[in-house]
């Protein structure tokens, strides 16, 4: 770990008089730039702007997003291989009851397995103890929003573009529950203390910042950041990349 202005890595990426470091991490994720309309692609997901799975610019109240478990990470494995799954148009088939042709669902193996990884998501929110019902407040809709996917990826046949798009909603919802689960037991702790975490990096997504005061946070808390800052002579960097 190096001072948060400065790179174990760097890179322009695209960039023409900007660079990204990372203090903390030993690679740099392309940069997410801002686009009015987001893209939903054949598997469901959101391309670079797939929050659920790519370092997104940090949001203020929304720190929970970079405390996404990593996919290769101990707490990302406990989550189960059907949130990670890409999923395909072989994952979905012709439901033979619906009353209009080429409608169906997700098929039934995978269908179950996403019902338990959401069913798991919202018990550990329960789990969690000790904090003030507003930090759960945003959790709690979260719940909401994962019950009515479950529910419409169950019970709703649907062309194979539709269902996967919801079926990549219900694991980007418990991606997200995962992240704050994270965030309210691990890194707010550490957010409220006085103790420097820098060395404790979280094997998370982290994010990209585009100012001094948010890095240094991260940094001191163990959550890997990506910081966009001008290109000069001054920016130290060990490794290009």
């Amino acid at each position: 770990v190096t001072h948060p202005f400065e790179g174990l890595v760097g890179s322009q990426d695209g960039f023409a008089d900007m660079c990204v470091t990372s203090p903390n991490a030993t690679w740099i994720p392309q940069y997410p730039v801002e686009r009015n309309i987001i893209q939903t692609y054949s598997d469901g997901r959101w391309g670079e702007r797939e929050y659920s799975r790519w370092p997104q610019l940090l949001t203020l109240g929304m720190w929970h997003k970079a405390c996404i478990p990593r996919v290769d990470s101990e707490e990302g494995r406990k989550l189960g291989a059907a949130v990670w799954r890409t999923l395909r148009p072989g994952d979905w088939e012709v439901d033979r009851r619906a009353a209009m042709p080429g409608l169906g669902k997700i098929r039934g193996q995978l269908m179950d397995a996403l019902e338990d990884a959401a069913q798991a998501a919202m018990m550990r929110l329960d789990m969690i103890a000790g904090q003030p019902a507003r930090r759960l407040e945003y959790g709690r809709q979260l719940v909401l929003i994962l019950r009515q996917c479950v529910d419409r990826m169950r019970l709703l046949p649907a062309t194979v573009d539709i269902s996967i798009a919801v079926a990549a909603h219900v694991q980007r919802l418990c991606l997200e529950m995962a992240g704050l689960d994270v965030y309210l037991r691990v890194v707010l702790p550490r957010l409220e203390s006085t103790l420097d975490y820098s060395t404790h990096v979280l094997e998370v997504l982290g994010a990209f910042v585009n100012e001094g005061t948010s890095a240094s946070s991260l940094v001191r808390v163990g959550v890997p950041v990506f910081l966009l800052q001008p290109l000069s002579r001054d920016v130290k960097v060990w490794q290009v990349v």
